[in-house]
């Protein structure tokens, strides 16, 4: 069981750190190549990688007609919408912005949930929300003369919610089917789905280069198809506050990458604004007790 436990532990620092990573391939790919493009071959590699993972693991599951809406909606929201709003905004503003931002989606989740399903939220809950809307307020510079772009901070906030749209359209189909079914199907219509986008985008042509090819490879087979994969793989064990948990290494890592290989430097208060929303995030992940903490100090 501990050794389940530690490859499942390595297996979601290896997904952070991919996923973590990825903001700087995007960063360099949509450089030469527009961002829905980029976005659709990113995902026809994933499709095919995945197809091949399913027949590999020798899963074959039918999908019922009623079911398949909700993964034509999670196809858009989790794949089209996100990757397409993403790729815009990392093309406006730095990679380690862009990531922090993403950073936020367990904080506006709990929000939706107060606003959707009227889950109470508890006095950590709530102080962590505003802590975090205060750090990214922080990191955004608006408090240090830093100027960023608009649409790009618009287009990131719009992936913030289409990731969160696409959780609530996906939950009911973890009872009927496997993860790795489901990954699959909202990535082959996520995928489709970003076609009508291409036209409006306009195609032109794209300079291919050893360099773009890699980036391109690693955003769909490593960053969309195995890094999911990993993920997948953790839930099982460790459970969903676990596994969500580790994803607040992704703005961390994102951050150190820029600054090693992009040449991004951040501000001391953004740096402060940065350390503030990952404190927030786990401040909501960990979920803790005050009641039941009050109650053992008592003892």
């Amino acid at each position: 069981m501990k050794t389940t436990r530690a490859k499942s532990i390595f297996a979601l620092i290896l997904a952070s750190v991919i996923w973590g990573i990825s903001f700087l391939s995007i960063k360099v790919a949509v450089l030469e190549i527009k961002p829905i493009c980029l976005a659709l071959i990113r995902f026809s590699i994933a499709t095919i990688v995945l197809f091949f993972i399913l027949k590999l693991q020798g899963i074959k599951e039918k999908i019922k007609k009623e079911h398949y809406l909700r993964l034509i909606l999670g196809g858009f929201f989790g794949v089209t919408g996100y990757y397409a709003l993403q790729n815009n905004g990392v093309l406006r503003l730095p990679a380690s912005i862009a990531a922090l931002i993403i950073a936020t989606i367990p904080l506006f989740t709990v929000l939706l949930e107060r606003v959707l399903y009227k889950k109470k939220l508890g006095k950590v809950k709530i102080f962590a929300v505003l802590l975090s809307l205060f750090g990214v307020y922080l990191t955004l510079g608006l408090t240090n003369g830093v100027k960023l772009d608009l649409l790009g901070i618009l287009c990131m906030f719009g992936s913030v919610f289409a990731w969160i749209l696409f959780g609530i359209s996906t939950e009911p189909l973890y009872s009927h089917y496997s993860q790795l079914t489901i990954v699959f199907y909202q990535t082959l219509f996520g995928t489709i789905l970003f076609i009508p986008l291409l036209f409006i985008e306009g195609i032109s042509p794209i300079n291919w280069s050893f360099e773009l090819g890699a980036n391109l490879i690693f955003l769909g087979a490593i960053c969309s198809a195995m890094g999911y994969y990993l993920y997948v793989y953790a839930l099982k064990t460790v459970g969903i506050t676990t596994a969500s948990l580790f994803l607040n290494l992704l703005p961390i890592v994102t951050l150190l990458c820029s600054a090693a290989f992009l040449g991004e430097k951040m501000t001391q208060m953004q740096g402060i604004g940065a350390l503030i929303v990952l404190l927030s995030v786990c401040l909501v992940n960990l979920k803790i007790d005050v009641k039941k903490i009050k109650s053992v100090n008592s003892k």
